[in-house]
């Protein structure tokens, strides 16, 4: 049960990364290139050498990476502290990126060294962390051939890298819009017709699971996804048959009914209380790490060792809960409590004196 929730971290984890710009890693050519955080007047006492982990830091978002040979400097935009990129960085290696094209696909090929697998992970729309993503989901698609030839063309560049690969050591995920596009390419690459000679014929492997975070399910947008097909594929598909018991769909049912409702009727759904009402993948990761530490207690392992996955999660969302009434029950309190004692000591005079500051946010 424990590696269960944490593979469910790990995924989610790996969705957040795809968002970075981890350009020039995948081919080891961090050496050649410099940072630093003026765009034109480069200051050379602040200039630093471009590292992996850089890329991941949010201590380093927004510094530019100095490559003469393009007219705009690409910017930094990693996220993660300081020990969850170190940690990142020691565990998984980048095989193949590929950039934001035109269309906005982007995607990235991860090694995971300590388990020895390989993780494809999609990014989603840029930009996009409002309710407006289940919107942009439905026009994407409707537009037919939005990011297929992209998509069609990062699958044939990974091919010679993981046609040779087990599936159950290829996973796919993707957050948002990424969670959909990693459902297609499952699909696309369970249905290809190889007893046809076309470029198709190259991609020979195929993912074990699909993880999909804040993405709706399979089930409610079957028949986008076969237009989608059919619009790449062409004849050359096998059988337009879905296979959902191949795909995860974690979702955040704190506050995001839209969300919560996309995933009716998925088999496969698992959802997670974070509280907070944000489409985001980071409250996500950042809820799925406090629930792998708290099962490091064997005080709370025990009572979940014996249940299904979707109990243990359930467990878990209620203690996420239970946690959530308590520290706005103490904001709510103890705001009172200073108002009543500064009344008290103020009397009239409080008219001229700053009220004392108000607890607004606690994070739980």
């Amino acid at each position: 049960m424990k590696q269960q929730i944490k593979n469910l971290r790990d995924y989610a984890e790996l969705a957040w990364a795809s968002y970075f710009n981890l350009i020039y890693i995948d081919g080891q050519k961090t050496n050649d290139f410099t940072i630093g955080t003026e765009r034109i007047l480069k200051d050379g006492e602040n200039i630093e050498k471009f590292e992996y982990y850089k890329a991941l830091s949010k201590d380093y978002k927004d510094y530019f990476i100095y490559d003469d040979s393009l007219a705009f400097y690409p910017k930094l935009n990693g996220e993660f502290r300081e020990i969850q990129t170190q940690n990142f960085a020691k565990r998984y290696t980048i095989k193949f990126h590929q950039p934001n094209t035109f269309s906005g696909f982007s995607a990235t090929l991860f090694y995971d060294i300590q388990k020895d697998e390989y993780i494809v992970s999609f990014r989603g729309t840029e930009g996009i962390v409002s309710m407006d993503a289940f919107a942009d989901i439905g026009l994407t698609f409707g537009k037919g051939d939005f990011q297929a030839n992209a998509l069609k063309q990062f699958l044939l560049d990974i091919a010679p890298i993981l046609n040779n690969i087990d599936s159950s050591k290829i996973t796919f995920v993707g957050h948002s819009l990424g969670g959909y596009l990693a459902v297609v390419a499952m699909q696309l690459c369970d249905t290809i017709d190889r007893t046809l000679c076309t470029d198709f014929n190259q991609i020979k492997f195929s993912a074990s699971k699909v993880y999909t975070f804040n993405s709706p399910t399979i089930d409610g947008i079957d028949n986008m996804l076969m237009r989608f097909l059919a619009n790449l594929l062409g004849n050359n598909i096998v059988e337009q048959i879905l296979n959902p018991e191949k795909i995860v769909c974690v979702f955040d049912n704190g506050k995001i009914e839209i969300i919560a409702s996309a995933q009716y009727g998925a088999s496969n759904a698992l959802g997670i209380y974070t509280g907070k009402n944000d489409h985001s993948i980071k409250p996500l990761v950042n809820t799925l790490y406090f629930y792998s530490y708290l099962l490091e207690l064997d005080a709370n392992y025990n009572k979940v060792k014996d249940k299904s996955l979707s109990e243990c999660i359930e467990y878990l969302n209620h203690f996420m809960k239970n946690i959530q009434i308590y520290t706005e029950t103490f904001v709510l309190k103890n705001n009172a409590i200073n108002n009543k004692n500064f009344a008290l000591k103020n009397g009239p005079l409080g008219l001229f004196r700053s009220s004392p500051e108000k607890i607004n946010h606690f994070e739980y």
